[in-house]
C-alpha cells in the first residue's frame, strides 16, 4: 500500500511538471505577434562587415630552432656550447645575425598581410556603402536581401523548447514600395493538443486534451499572430522606409508531394494601418482586425465567432487565391 502511494506520489510530480511545462507552452503562444526583435540597415551592413572582414594573422617570430638552422648550428654544437664559453659566444653571435635576417622577413611579410588585410577591408566597407545607397534608391534585389534576413534571423518557438524553421519566398515591388511575402504556416500538428497530465489508476501519467473546440480557437489564434508577427518585424526594421504595405500569403504544407502549398490566408496590410503598441496590448490578434484589412482572403468567415473545422483537415486541393504571390 505504501508502495503504491510513493508511486502514485512520484507520477503526481511528473504529471504536474509536465502541466506546469504545457501552461508555460501555451502562455507564451499570446507572445508571438509582438515578441520579436527588429532589425536595422546599419545592424545588418555592419553584420555582413564583421563576417566578411579580413583579420590579421601576423606571422610568428622565428622561433629558436628556426634560428639555429639558420645560423648552420647543429644539434650537437648548440648541446656542447656550453662547455666553452668562448664557443658559447660565436653561436651566440651567429644566432644573433640569423634571427635579425628571420626577424626581417618576417616583419616584411606581416606588413604585407597587414597591408592586404587593410586593402580588403576598406574595399569591402566601401561595397557595403554602396550596397547601402542602392536601398535608398529602391533596388529590388538589395531590399529583398535584406527583408530577407530579417525574417531568416528572426526565431520563435511552437513546442517549447525547438526553434520553428522559418519557410518563405519573398519580392520586392520597387514602383509600389510593396514587399509580397508568401509565408509557410504551421500545420495543425505542429502544435500540441495538450492541455494537462494527469494520472490514471496505473499511476501511469498520461495526457489530456483541450477540447477540440478550443484547440481550434487556439491554432486559428496561432495562425493570425504568427501573420501579424511577420508583417510587423518587417515593418519595424524598415528603418529607411522602403514599404508602403505588404502583401502577406499565408500557405500550409499538408502533404510531402504537394506541389504547391494550400493557401489558408492573404491580406494586404499599409504601414499607416500597423502599429506595435496596439498589438502587444492585445490578447491575440482578433479576426476582426484582419477583416478591417484590404483584399483580404480566408478560407473560412473572418467574421465567425468560432474557428472553421476545415483547418484541422484540409484538403490539399483546396486553396484560395493569393492577391499577389511570389510563385
Amino acid at each position: 500500500m505504501k508502495e503504491d502511494s510513493y508511486e502514485n506520489q512520484i507520477a503526481q510530480e511528473e504529471a504536474n511538471f509536465r502541466t506546469d511545462y504545457e501552461q508555460r507552452r501555451i502562455y507564451n503562444y499570446q507572445k508571438l505577434r509582438y515578441g520579436f526583435r527588429s532589425y536595422s540597415i546599419d545592424c545588418w551592413i555592419e553584420d555582413i562587415y564583421q563576417r566578411k572582414k579580413h583579420v590579421i594573422r601576423p606571422v610568428k617570430k622565428p622561433s629558436r630552432n628556426q634560428i639555429r638552422k639558420k645560423a648552420g648550428i647543429t644539434i650537437w654544437e648548440n648541446a656542447l656550447a656550453f662547455l666553452s664559453p668562448e664557443k658559447k659566444k660565436k653561436l651566440d653571435e651567429k644566432k644573433a645575425y640569423a634571427k635579425d635576417i628571420l626577424q626581417s622577413k618576417v616583419d616584411f611579410e606581416n606588413e604585407n598581410i597587414r597591408k592586404n588585410c587593410e586593402l580588403y577591408n576598406s574595399e569591402l566597407r566601401q561595397n557595403l556603402k554602396n550596397k547601402r545607397y542602392e536601398i535608398k534608391k529602391y533596388n529590388e534585389k538589395v531590399v529583398r536581401e535584406y527583408f530577407c534576413m530579417v525574417l531568416y534571423q528572426d526565431c520563435y518557438t511552437l513546442d517549447g523548447e525547438a526553434d520553428y524553421p522559418v519557410e518563405f519566398r519573398m519580392n520586392y515591388d520597387s514602383k509600389n514600395k510593396q514587399l509580397i511575402v508568401d509565408y509557410l504556416l504551421p500545420i495543425a500538428k505542429d502544435i500540441s493538443r495538450v492541455k494537462e497530465w494527469e494520472v490514471n489508476k496505473n499511476n501511469e501519467v498520461v495526457p489530456k486534451n483541450m477540447p477540440i473546440e478550443e484547440y481550434r480557437d487556439m491554432y486559428e489564434r496561432i495562425l493570425m499572430d504568427i501573420s501579424i508577427r511577420t508583417v510587423g518585424i518587417l515593418f519595424e526594421s524598415d528603418t529607411d522606409n522602403v514599404l508602403d504595405s505588404i502583401i502577406f500569403n499565408g500557405e500550409c504544407q499538408y502533404k510531402n508531394w504537394q506541389e504547391r502549398p494550400t493557401a489558408l490566408l492573404s491580406f494586404l496590410i499599409y504601414k499607416s494601418q500597423y502599429s506595435y503598441d496596439r498589438i502587444s496590448k492585445m490578447d491575440c490578434v482578433s479576426k476582426e482586425m484582419i477583416a478591417e484589412l484590404k483584399n483580404k482572403k480566408y478560407v473560412d468567415k473572418l467574421t465567425s465567432s468560432r474557428a472553421s473545422s476545415v483547418l484541422l483537415d484540409m484538403d490539399p486541393n483546396k486553396s484560395i487565391v493569393p492577391i499577389k504571390s511570389c510563385f
